[in-house]
């Protein structure tokens, strides 16, 4: 893509989050079509698998992906009808649900694992690792601010 000079950075730089995570979000769904998972539930599933130990509320899920209670339920539920997710009732507190990978979704994965990391390899090519620990550096520092101003609104 060209680099349009006459734009500051900063706005560049704010304007190109936005492109890249929608061209993410359509080569991930091409991509994810033919196994019937969206970009959105194979976000979930990454989250739900990758960073609990033991499996999180809707509302912990919610949290890590900025997003509302009721759209993890539904993404969730639709996981859930594929086989790939258990709703589950918390065991000292029947109104908060669970979510928990099933056997099956977590052997699934695993097989995605060698396109995964070539898909990986091919998004981040020419990315030196030093840049790229930089760009997650930035980013987080980004996510902080946008947390602290939420904060402030409430």
């Amino acid at each position: 893509m060209k680099r349009f000079e006459h734009i500051p950075d900063r706005e560049y730089a704010f304007g190109m989050i936005f492109n890249v995570a929608n061209l993410c979000q359509a080569v991930l769904d091409q991509t994810l079509a033919p196994l019937d998972i969206t970009t959105k539930q194979w976000y979930l599933s990454v989250i739900v698998s990758a960073l609990f130990e033991t499996p999180p509320q809707i509302t912990e899920v919610a949290r890590v992906m900025n997003t509302s209670h009721q759209n993890v339920k539904v993404l969730a539920q639709k996981l859930a009808k594929k086989g790939h997710l258990i709703l589950e009732e918390d065991a000292s507190d029947q109104r908060k649900v669970r979510l928990k990978m099933t056997d099956e979704s977590m052997k699934f994965w695993q097989t995605m694992q060698p396109q995964s990391e070539e898909a990986m390899n091919r998004i981040f090519r020419g990315i030196e690792p030093e840049q790229l620990s930089q760009f997650c550096d930035t980013l987080t520092r980004m996510l902080d601010n946008l947390d602290r101003m939420r904060e402030e609104r409430k």
